[in-house]
């Protein structure tokens, strides 16, 4: 990354899309981190750019149910272990507010050695204190050299209360790619800038089956099961978005599912493996309803007869996964 010609940042990304190597320059501080990351794509270690480890995190792993105040499926802040590579080591008590976002820091003697404040949409207000925490909204991470917060799949302007880059899922959040949590980050997050989206299409104007059809979009990867099994020819979500809003004149009812990375991994995996369709009892929404059964994310439906793509949008909705939206 340049800022009026001067090289600032160099960044090395791993094949889930993670930030794995910061080498921040013309700034100070200075300097290479590494970054290691558990399943679910938490910060759990940074190490200096010899490896020696010089911050750990600490996490409490929990299932947001898209309606309480925590609705956000990502994990709580709890603790940071500073100085690490040092005989003095520090450790911090991390207080989140109700969006799981660090907004003070204790020591050991409950003494606050950071605290900050924050406008609705993220920019610092004003921040105190000895220590540094880089953690803002669920998932983001400040980045000084640039001014930006590191989202995982994107970054995020809290200047603007934007994106910098467009919704790789594609027109999933309302009439903007580049919007945060719909304009309404005072009650929800998006821990990595994307979220897992099953959506239910109307039929296809003057053709296609009177009872719509279901789809995934997920990294955005779309998955369409129809007679011909998993769909390939559109396989891209802009690319799908686009042939059924536009070709098919589809409308289109969606639903916003958390899943952390090793549940989505799953569900793809079940995914890919579900084959010979029936128009009524192995439909386009059978494999979804099943594969979410089979992870405990909905009711189990693995019994039941026969699941109509109309029946489908109903049962996913009660899933306690599901991200609200004021649209």
């Amino acid at each position: 990354m340049t800022i009026g010609g001067s090289l600032k940042g160099t960044y090395l990304y791993n094949a889930d899309g993670q930030l794995v190597s910061r080498a921040v320059t013309n700034t100070t501080p200075s300097g290479t981190v590494h970054v290691l990351h558990d399943l679910n794509g938490n910060v759990l270690v940074e190490t200096d750019g010899v490896g020696n480890t010089v911050r750990e995190y600490i996490w409490l792993e929990h299932r947001g149910n898209g309606k309480g105040d925590r609705a956000t499926g990502a994990a709580t802040p709890l603790a940071v272990v500073a100085d690490v590579n040092t005989a003095t080591a520090k450790l911090y008590r991390v207080h989140p507010d109700h969006l799981d976002r660090p907004v003070m820091m204790t020591d050991t003697a409950a003494t606050i050695v950071w605290q900050a404040a924050y406008l609705p949409f993220g920019p610092v207000y004003s921040i105190t204190g000895t220590a540094a925490n880089d953690n803002r909204f669920p998932g983001q991470w400040y980045q000084l050299e640039s001014g930006l917060s590191y989202n995982w799949h994107r970054h995020y302007d809290p200047s603007l209360g934007r994106y910098t880059q467009p919704d790789p899922l594609g027109l999933v959040d309302g009439p903007s790619r580049y919007a945060y949590v719909s304009s309404d980050p005072m009650q929800m997050v998006d821990p990595r800038g994307e979220e897992t989206i099953i959506i239910k299409w109307s039929p296809a104007d003057k053709k296609g089956g009177r009872w719509g059809h279901i789809s995934a979009n997920i990294n955005g990867k779309t998955y369409s099961f129809g007679p011909e099994g998993w769909s390939k020819k559109y396989s891209l979500a802009d690319d799908y978005f686009r042939r059924q809003y536009i070709t098919n004149r589809r409308s289109a009812d969606i639903t916003a599912l958390y899943l952390s990375k090793s549940e989505e991994i799953q569900f793809e995996q079940c995914l890919r493996g579900h084959q010979h369709y029936n128009a009524i009892f192995n439909n386009c929404g059978t494999p979804f309803v099943r594969c979410l059964g089979k992870q405990n994310l909905i009711g189990n439906y693995l019994d039941k007869a026969r699941v109509l793509p109309m029946d489908v949008h109903k049962i996913i909705r009660s899933s306690p996964r599901v991200l609200e939206r004021p649209w």
